[in-house]
């Protein structure tokens, strides 16, 4: 079974505790183990991956995509990701399956971490802060990731196998016609394209600053400037909250109702949160509209995007406009300024927030953080049947977050997700080999940030963090000789490390 190397996170975990992947994983199947490949169609039925291809790929005869997805999903794991070929066996329990689900904000700490290192890597002489944070996604999102890669996948693995020869693929015929040609030009057909995601990574980190304590802001002039204390905590609860938001917004519409006794509307709002045919985002939109509708409600541009996003507002188009909004107004005038400023609205009140004065934005945004935390807390006391089938789309939104870094960000927020999810379970299954060659966490090579490191260590991880001290001599002495970039002493590091692993 899993044997987990716990990485407490020492708050009140009422969010954490909402979050648990044992229904996608198993679909519902009340066996007691499944193979790794039952597990991965799973997860392409409870995220409909198949969306991605289904434009692409024509399956044969009466079958479906979703084999052809979990092979592919195989096939990165050990082509992308380094495991070895005999994953493919492994059979898994549902206890261990209950084990990894309890175990994913440990995994999202030392991701975290992993993150953390490689920011501090890329920018050795600066200090952790907000600017840095955000221009480190920005990079990984220009260089690092790739929307088609996970179709190039796709088309290698076909041309890898014959099991998918009779399938079509669109526009240019059978795979064993055209599997090749393919694979020649694939680049071509299906260039890089970043995935754009900095500025939501920016927004789960914001999500993660819960007390005043999680920023330095002392003579700080701009939030930009503010450095973060402890990175990998911070953006583990930013994940939390920044995923929790969107039901917390449900269920204010659900709590507004229920408190006026409007049982015709209620039943209305249960029947739109219990449509399986509707996307989280399709209930909140459908539950927000039925609510300004109903009680024809009206409300300001800069109240109305604070409650939807939770994050304060301090952009000039919205502050000074002070008039009322219907719901189809708000939307108009929402509009109006991505026009206006070619960007969307979460862009507009993210780049103005980094300009405001930390003493009061960071208490704005820990007010609205807490807000989230604090809802979940008493819909999970107050109305835990309505909240528990929303949490079961959270839970699903949570793995569709996960895929997105494995699928489009195979040489960063992929790899460090691959890597953290290994160090926790270890370790793991016998019947589940780890990577041949796992990457290791970004090496530190600035010493005293390896002391940094070392201090915000848990001491858990024991191997790791003699390595570091390992690590540690060696920079020492690098530096006393001046010769970072000397290839002997790498050599003799590496050795060294070998030996002791």
């Amino acid at each position: 079974m899993f044997r987990l190397q716990k990485v407490a996170l020492k708050r009140d975990l009422v969010v954490v505790s909402q979050f648990n992947i044992v229904e996608q994983l198993t679909n519902n199947n009340p066996k007691e183990s499944f193979t790794l490949n039952e597990i991965l169609r799973n997860i392409c039925v409870a995220i409909e991956i198949e969306d991605i291809i289904d434009d692409i790929i024509i399956p044969s005869n009466n079958n479906t995509n979703l084999q052809l997805l979990a092979d592919v999903l195989m096939f990165m794991l050990t082509n992308t990701y380094g495991f070895n070929e005999n994953i493919k066996d492994i059979v898994i329990s549902r206890e261990e399956l209950e084990q990894f689900s309890i175990s994913l904000n440990d995994i999202s700490l030392l991701y975290g971490k992993l993150t953390s290192n490689d920011i501090i890597q890329k920018n050795i002489n600066s200090a952790l802060t907000i600017d840095v944070v955000f221009n480190y996604f920005q990079e990984i999102e220009n260089k690092y990731s790739d929307k088609n890669y996970f179709v190039k996948e796709l088309i290698t693995f076909v041309n890898s196998t014959t099991k998918y020869d009779d399938y079509m693929i669109s526009g240019y015929g059978k795979v064993n016609i055209t599997k090749n040609t393919l694979n020649a030009i694939k680049e071509t057909i299906f260039p890089k394209i970043p995935f754009k995601s900095s500025f939501k990574l920016i927004s789960i980190t914001l999500h993660g600053i819960t007390s005043t304590n999680t920023l330095e802001y002392t003579n700080k002039s701009i939030l930009n400037d503010c450095e973060f204390v402890n990175f990998a905590s911070i953006y583990t609860t930013g994940v939390n909250l920044y995923l929790s938001k969107i039901i917390v917004s449900i269920m204010r519409v659900y709590e507004y109702i229920y408190k006026r006794n409007d049982n015709e509307i209620l039943d209305e709002l249960i029947n739109i949160i219990a449509n399986d045919n509707y996307s989280l985002s399709e209930k909140y939109d459908n539950s927000l509209k039925l609510l300004y509708v109903k009680y024809q409600l009206k409300t300001t541009l800069k109240d109305f995007i604070e409650e939807a996003y939770f994050i304060p507002v301090y952009a000039e188009d919205f502050v000074n406009d002070t008039t009322n909004y219907t719901l189809d107004e708000l939307k108009e005038k929402e509009k109006e300024i991505e026009s206006k400023y070619k960007k969307s609205i979460e862009e507009i009140i993210i780049v103005s927030l980094f300009n405001t004065n930390p003493v009061e934005s960071i208490n704005k945004i820990i007010e609205l953080n807490k807000k989230i935390e604090n809802n979940i807390k008493i819909y999970v006391e107050e109305y835990p049947d309505v909240l528990g089938n929303l949490l079961k789309e959270l839970n699903t939104s949570l793995m569709a977050t996960l895929m997105v870094q494995l699928l489009s960000f195979p040489e960063s927020l992929g790899k460090y997700l691959i890597e953290a999810g290994t160090q926790v379970l270890n370790t793991v299954p016998p019947s589940m080999p780890l990577p041949d060659s796992p990457d290791s966490a970004p090496e530190i090579t600035n010493c005293n940030a390896i002391v940094s490191d070392l201090r915000n260590s848990s001491g858990i991880f024991a191997i790791n963090t003699v390595g570091k001290v390992i690590n540690y001599g060696f920079c020492k002495v690098k530096d006393a000789l001046k010769i970072q970039d000397n290839k002997l002493v790498q050599t003799l590091e590496n050795y060294v490390l070998n030996k002791f692993q």
